[in-house]
């Protein structure tokens, strides 16, 4: 019997290479009742995840980007030690930048919330920032829960995240576990995600609206758009203001301006959405 399912997702089950490394890393695990399904070609992201959820067999279910690599040969074994830990609840770790990032990339890691998400060294902690780059538990998770929506075109991680919160469990960031993950590559690859992501959540919000507000969001779309311009140069300096409270805008200012001009691709995203 497989113990193991991990799930990769990749436009061409390539991704400049970087997936042969992958397999050769998650072979290399210290764990070794492991099946890997590879999920190719297949749009939008949550129908590509849906499609290797019905193909796994094994008892957990362990999710991994096709751009990463795992840093040492336990990383599935600390993600199945969180899986007993806790076994109701879906687990994570967090990503780095590998070493040799161009300077853009490390940019953004400094610039962008998320681009780079480093766990607590001390204990596990209850957090939203677990992502499907590198996450973990029970297959029974999904049918309890349901499977990812196939509707938007991204942000289906964060959707799925949110339902599970909303059962009562938790979404749990293990102590130390990392795994290396690259910020985009170029500034047009940066915007173009942040686009996307935008369009998703825009997407996920007209799908559980009803008439009535999916009508407000058309009329007032052009509204939305001008106001985030007006706030565009505010961002730069104070990042948190697009959160439109008082505490973020009157925090510390900052300068973020990849960060300002990411947020303004996924305004217009959320507006095309």
């Amino acid at each position: 019997m497989i113990k193991i399912s991990v799930i990769i997702i990749s436009r061409d089950g390539n991704r400049d290479g970087n997936v042969a490394l992958l397999m050769k890393d998650i072979r290399a695990q210290s764990e070794s009742n492991i099946e890997i399904i590879l999920v190719k070609g297949v749009s939008p992201v949550g129908k590509a995840r849906n499609t290797g959820l019905r193909k796994a067999k094994g008892e957990f279910i362990v999710f991994l980007d096709d751009d990463i690599r795992l840093p040492n040969h336990d990383v599935i074994k600390e993600l199945l030690d969180g899986i007993q830990k806790y076994p109701n609840d879906l687990v994570g770790g967090g990503h780095i930048i590998p070493l040799r990032s161009n300077r853009l990339q490390r940019w953004l890691a400094r610039d962008i919330p998320r681009e780079q998400i480093i766990p607590r060294k001390d204990r596990d902690e209850d957090s939203d920032r677990i992502a499907t780059c590198c996450w973990a538990s029970k297959a029974q998770l999904y049918s309890e829960v349901g499977l990812f929506n196939e509707d938007i075109t991204a942000g289906e991680d964060t959707d799925f995240r949110k339902r599970v919160r909303r059962t009562g469990r938790r979404t749990i960031m293990l102590k130390g576990l990392v795994v290396y993950h690259p910020a985009k590559e170029s500034f047009w690859v940066f915007l173009n995600q942040f686009f996307w992501y935008g369009k998703g959540i825009g997407e996920l919000h007209r799908s559980k609206a009803s008439g009535t507000v999916n009508i407000f969001f058309k009329t007032m779309m052009p509204v939305y758009i001008l106001f985030r311009m007006i706030m565009f140069p505010l961002q730069i300096f104070f990042p948190g203001a697009h959160h439109m409270r008082i505490k973020s805008i009157l925090a510390p200012p900052f300068f973020r301006p990849l960060y300002a001009i990411g947020l303004l691709s996924y305004y217009i995203g959320f507006a095309c959405g």
